[in-house]
């Protein structure tokens, strides 16, 4: 570079404002403090779910899966997700997953996140009610939106559950885990988004992030495939790995000696409950959320023990 391109770079600088490249855009610009990674702009452009219509699946609009008789009797207990995973969405998602663009990573662990902290707000509103089993139908809303139903529910804000959340009403996970990828997955895009997000997660919440499943069969993209089709490939695609038991032995142990998270419902009928977090990126029809849920909730319902299974993803479709 020449001196007069030096100096005409210098003067840039000094009339650009402060920032980075945004991984979204490509704009140098000042980046968000809340979202790392991305600048104001993109942060405004984010179709965050933050009202929900469908309590089990937590989707934004009408959910015609959940309303089907045979989706009643689900394994998870309730999915959450951050995003609608619209055209912009699903950009960013390709850019990450199929491109190898991994400094995504943090910002899609910042926003699986807020998912996060929407279930945790519910399930501690429902503490303090005293029905932890049953989701009311104005859970899922802001705080900001449920101001307006004060009367009716208690608003856990976030405030409360960052210095608050040892307290035993506030909900809280025992462990993450992820969806798996099947081994030509892996070595065709080098990593396993999923768990990547789980780990970001658990940077967040200091929850740790068990591998409990492994792929037994690999299937093609599900994104092409209609809600049948994925019921249909995903059927035991699944299964525990030879070391999940040695897992879930050491966690029920570290709970029953009160060295994990205890909230007032840590046991059901003198049984230890285990509420583990399960993490994808997108969820669609919820066959492999299904999938995967069934499998680790079995292998408790042979040994007598309750596990309670809930899943956050990155997007809702």
């Amino acid at each position: 570079m020449n001196i007069v391109n030096r100096i005409s770079a210098f003067m840039h600088s000094l009339a650009s404002p402060s920032g980075n490249t945004c991984l979204a855009c490509g704009t140098y610009a000042p980046l968000s403090k809340e979202l790392p990674g991305i600048c104001h702009r993109c942060v405004r452009s984010i179709p965050w779910i933050t009202q929900i219509r469908c309590v089990t699946c937590g989707r934004a609009i009408g959910c015609p899966d959940c309303s089907r008789g045979d989706h009643n009797r689900r394994s998870f207990e309730c999915n959450r997700s951050a995003v609608v995973y619209d055209s912009l969405m699903r950009e960013w998602l390709a850019v990450y997953k199929y491109r190898g663009k991994e400094r995504f990573a943090p910002l899609f662990g910042a926003m699986l996140n807020k998912a996060y902290l929407g279930m945790q707000r519910e399930y501690s509103a429902q503490l303090l009610r005293g029905d932890i089993g049953r989701v009311d139908e104005h859970e899922g809303e802001s705080a900001e939106q449920s101001k307006y139903n004060e009367g009716k529910v208690f608003i856990i804000h976030r405030h409360d559950l960052s210095i608050n959340k040892h307290r035993p009403d506030i909900w809280r996970a025992d462990a993450i885990t992820y969806v798996p990828v099947s081994h030509e997955r892996l070595i065709e895009r080098g990593f396993n988004q999923a768990e990547r997000m789980a780990v970001e997660l658990s940077r967040y919440q200091g929850l740790p992030v068990i591998p409990l499943l492994q792929r037994t069969k690999h299937t093609e993209k599900q994104s092409f495939k209609g809600r049948r089709e994925r019921e249909i490939s995903i059927q035991h695609a699944f299964d525990l790995r030879p070391d999940t038991e040695r897992i879930l032995n050491f966690l029920i142990s570290e709970k029953m000696n009160g060295k994990l998270h205890r909230d007032k419902n840590h046991t059901i009928n003198d049984k230890v409950q285990m509420k583990i977090l399960l993490v994808d990126d997108v969820y669609t029809t919820g066959s492999t959320l299904e999938a995967c849920c069934k499998v680790i909730r079995e292998w408790g319902s042979k040994r007598d023990i309750h596990i309670s299974m809930y899943t956050v993803t990155w997007a809702r479709s």
